[in-house]
């Protein structure tokens, strides 16, 4: 039966079967989630696990920013569209009136968290009004939206993210390409100031300490 919720939510719904049971969070989702969310994600999913049961969890590897940067401003559009698509999801569900066209989509390497960063950047000074929030928020040009992280692990980062989190004996599962990894293991809209920020193609580029090769 279909759930709605966040994925915490979502586990005090999920059945329980007396059988040993193979968990299943692939697509690298896990990297969506800050380090104290996934924590605390993977600690509430261990504590329904029973010893005998298994956990495969999908994890986006580590690859050459210059790559990353390239997937996520791909030249198609794809990947701002699907960002910009956003503001519409807002101005259908809040009653707001962000106007699409004067915002930009920009995606970045962060290596200090790595993680890729998604960005809506305001192209102009601007007031935008949540109706059902009934709540005006102002952006000064350059300011942007942060929308979307998606971590990299390297294998011992998602160890050890497990380890702390409470599924042990984690074995990694490469594929042949070595670009995703799942992890087989035992049960036991946040704004950013981007005025300061360089600027590229008119976009705000919040990430900090960016590789030169990537720009």
């Amino acid at each position: 039966m279909p759930l709605v919720g966040d994925y915490h939510a979502g586990l005090d719904h999920l059945p329980a079967f007396a059988e040993t049971t193979l968990y299943v969070f692939l697509g690298g989702t896990i990297g969506n989630f800050s380090h104290d969310e996934a924590v605390a994600f993977l600690t509430e999913l261990a504590a329904r696990m029973k010893p005998a049961d298994r956990l495969l969890l999908g994890a986006d590897r580590f690859k050459d920013p210059a790559r990353l940067h390239a997937a996520y401003n791909d030249a198609a559009g794809v990947t701002a569209a699907f960002n910009l698509d956003l503001l519409e999801v807002l101005n259908r569900e809040l009653e707001a009136d962000f106007d699409p066209t004067a915002f930009a989509h920009h995606a970045c390497f962060n290596p200090s968290k790595r993680r890729i960063e998604m960005y809506l950047a305001s192209l102009r000074p601007q007031r935008v009004r949540l109706g059902r929030l009934d709540h005006v928020i102002e952006f000064d040009e350059g300011e942007a939206i942060l929308t979307e992280i998606s971590g990299k692990s390297a294998y011992p980062a998602l160890a050890a993210l497990l380890e702390e989190s409470g599924p042990r004996g984690a074995r990694p599962l490469r594929g042949r390409r070595r670009r995703l990894s799942s992890s087989s293991s035992p049960g036991v809209a946040d704004r950013e100031d981007a005025a300061a920020a360089r600027r590229r193609r008119g976009c705000a580029t919040p990430c900090n300490q960016r590789p030169a090769e990537t720009w």
